[in-house]
């Protein structure tokens, strides 16, 4: 007799660090409130009570955030596994308070990422654009966040056959001061794609020998069988045209197979 899936368990929270200064806090409140009042000051009372509040919210931000982003590491883990149904549980669980911050360009992006992956392709240029906050100002960590959905979306872009803003988020990706080596493999994924479908073998052939470290070995895996395909295309075509087979320049432009 078959029991079904196992429901979901979720992750369990991380150990939490400011238990102790939300008591902290709350006690040197108290404490402050009572002297000044005592004392007959009733507005330092008022605004230090009024601080002990604010410094309490601040205190369960940063746990529910320190949350989310552990909530949004575990989801990742389980995309990159393929486990995608377990992976949008998981973002569903992170905590609506903190979807303002980076956490929830992390969720955002993640969203992109699988729907990408499934062929949902406006839904990942919605969920991408969300992640990427165009126009905002953004900390560092942020930006590089910004890198990673402005990547996807460059992909998404490109397959919907919106090629010239597909490039303006390559060439935005790739002009970041802080990026990853994953993001610009993604975007120059995207200019390959749209090179292919110009049929500008040329061009193609020059980007990915140019970025074959990058789309052969900082790509995901579902990435890296669009960058062979497109290697093999530009190899074919070669053939084609020269009537002789290149065996080392095949072997360069598909990438290791290994």
């Amino acid at each position: 007799m078959s029991l079904g899936p196992k429901p979901l368990v979720l992750p369990s929270a991380p150990p939490d660090r400011t238990r102790r200064l939300r008591v902290l806090g709350a006690l040197v409140g108290v404490i402050m409130v009572v002297v000044l009042g005592a004392s007959g000051a009733p507005g330092p009372a008022a605004l230090a009570l009024l601080f002990a509040v604010a410094l309490q919210h601040f205190f369960f931000w940063a746990r529910r955030r320190e949350v989310g982003v552990h909530l949004a590491l575990a989801a990742l883990d389980r995309t990159s596994r393929g486990r995608f149904d377990d992976a949008r549980a998981i973002l569903d669980a992170v905590p609506p308070a903190v979807l303002g911050s980076v956490v929830g360009q992390m969720v955002d992006s993640q969203r992109a990422a699988m729907a990408l992956y499934e062929g949902k392709l406006e839904e990942a240029v919605t969920f991408a654009t969300r992640a990427a906050k165009d126009g905002a100002r953004l900390a560092a960590h942020e930006e590089i966040h910004r890198g990673s959905a402005l990547s996807i979306r460059a992909v998404a872009l490109a397959a919907l056959g919106r090629d010239e803003a597909s490039l303006a988020d390559v060439a935005t990706v790739r002009a970041a001061g802080l990026r990853q080596a994953g993001f610009v493999a993604r975007a120059a994924l995207a200019e390959a794609m749209i090179l292919a479908k110009r049929k500008d073998i040329d061009r193609l052939a020059e980007l990915v020998r140019a970025e074959h470290p990058l789309l052969f070995g900082a790509t995901s895996p579902r990435e890296r069988l669009v960058a062979r395909a497109l290697g093999r295309l530009v190899s074919a075509r070669k053939r084609h045209v020269y009537r002789e087979p290149a065996r080392r320049e095949t072997d360069e432009l598909e990438g290791d197979a290994s």
